[in-house]
């Protein structure tokens, strides 16, 4: 039989030809490889050819056409036995009809080839005829000098990747130096470094300085003069000498020379004396008209206005402490405006002052019930070392404002301190309607049986 013509006679295929033997993506290879095989077969590159063709039907069985082509190329060759192992494989998988005829006839001829003559000696043997038979394939684990059997499937995946190298991908795991890790590890540390530098900063080094230090509230100043308002008379020299001593004690300026006013007035009260040339008596008394209008710039403060004028002052004073976060003392401001505006009209209005009663009222209202708890439990606390080192008057001067602010607060427990420090500074009358008050509240608890045995006490 003339294997050479039998060879020519294969032609290349695609996926669609063939049926099902691997995944898509590896039939493409296979098929690919195959028409290569052909191609090197056709430029007299048998060699080349077979051993891709022996790769080929090794690797998919079910695929005929290489095991097919492969025993032809054996029987060229002269290795009549392997080749009849190659076509009984192809024929088993299932050729197509036409290579059906061809691959019985060639088989035919094979048989009779080696019955009657032996293989010759010498005949490179098949390196993987059946995946079963190939050789030991050792693969390194991940133990060092330790080494152990490859699987089936990985003896057929290391074949694959020799026949396809340029479809593989390789993964080379980059193993860094400790000097490598450092050098990488630097900036981040360096960025950590500086945001915690920052952070720091922010918290502590930024408030105190000058940036952000609250300049003094003009509330104060405010205050000031209006106390200073109160007090001196509207005129001229009046309003100089206001203006002298807001400078000194604010702007650290020297006050004027204020004695230089006094004496225009004694020039101004001199001329009285002068209209009487005469000896008449009668001349005397005029003087006394004329000096009589010094007396007059004395204003007449109205004292719900003064009262309302305090109230602004003492609120913008509790504003100031609730901005330190100084609850104690903003409470007593705010008891102390509350009760300045308690029997004021809601009408009463004051230039230097922008809201009237009503609404400076209901202002102070709203800052006590929005502290009324906190600030208590702060006065509670700095009363309690007082009470307890026997100074009961300083003790009462931040239960009281508590009291006030909040009359239930610590459980009946600052009424009850109130009343306490009272009786112990022997004014019983005074102790006991704030016993009372803890009785009536706070009934049945411990608290309350602790009040009326202090009222038993002082004979009540």
């Amino acid at each position: 039989m003339n294997w050479s013509s039998q060879i020519n006679r294969f032609q290349p295929l695609s996926a669609d030809d063939v049926p099902l033997f691997a995944p898509p993506r590896e039939m493409d290879q296979a098929v690919a490889t195959y028409n290569k095989a052909i191609d090197l077969l056709a430029q007299d590159s048998l060699d080349i050819a077979r051993i891709a063709l022996r790769k080929l039907a090794a690797s998919y069985p079910l695929f005929p056409q290489p095991a097919f082509l492969l025993g032809c190329c054996l029987a060229l060759s002269g290795q009549y036995r392997e080749a009849v192992d190659w076509v009984e494989q192809a024929m088993l998988a299932g050729l197509p009809e036409d290579m059906d005829m061809d691959a019985r006839q060639c088989l035919a001829s094979l048989k009779k080839k080696t019955a009657a003559a032996p293989e010759q000696t010498g005949t490179e043997k098949p390196v993987a005829s059946l995946p079963i038979q190939s050789a030991n394939i050792l693969e390194k684990t991940g133990r060092r000098g330790k080494v152990k059997m490859a699987s089936e499937r990985e003896k057929r995946d290391v074949l694959r990747r020799g026949e396809f190298p340029e479809e593989e991908e390789t993964f080379v795991v980059d193993k860094r130096s400790p000097a490598e890790w450092l050098r990488l590890a630097l900036p981040v540390v360096a960025g950590v470094l500086v945001l915690a530098t920052l952070v720091v900063a922010a918290i502590r080094w930024l408030p105190e300085s000058k940036l952000f230090q609250r300049p003094e509230s003009d509330a104060v100043r405010l205050a000031w003069l209006l106390d200073q308002l109160g007090d001196l008379s509207a005129d001229q020299e009046t309003a100089a000498s206001l203006l002298q001593a807001y400078h000194q004690q604010f702007d650290g300026e020297p006050a004027a020379v204020t004695p230089t006013l006094t004496p225009e007035a004694t020039t101004t009260a001199a001329p009285t004396p002068l209209p009487s040339p005469s000896p008449q008596p009668t001349a005397t008394p005029q003087p006394t008209a004329t000096s009589s209008p010094t007396p007059e710039p004395t204003p007449t403060v109205d004292p719900a206005v003064a009262a309302l004028e305090l109230a602004a002052e003492t609120t913008a004073l509790a504003s100031q402490a609730l901005a330190e976060e100084d609850l104690a003392q903003a409470g007593i401001a705010l008891v102390k405006a509350r009760d300045l505006l308690a029997g004021l009209p809601d009408d009463t209005r004051s230039i230097a002052v922008t809201l009237p009663a009503g609404e400076q009222r209901a202002e102070v209202d709203r800052l006590l019930d929005a502290i009324a708890v906190s600030a208590a439990r702060a006065l509670r606390l700095l009363a309690e070392p007082e009470f307890a080192a026997g100074d009961y008057e300083a003790a009462l001067e931040y239960y009281l404002p508590a009291y006030e602010i909040y009359p239930e607060a610590y459980g009946g427990g600052v009424a009850y301190y109130v009343g306490r420090c009272y009786q112990l500074l022997g004014q019983k009358e005074t102790a006991k309607p704030y016993f009372e008050f803890v009785i009536a509240r706070f009934s049945g608890r411990d608290i309350a049986r602790s009040a009326a045995y202090r009222l038993s006490e002082m004979g009540d």
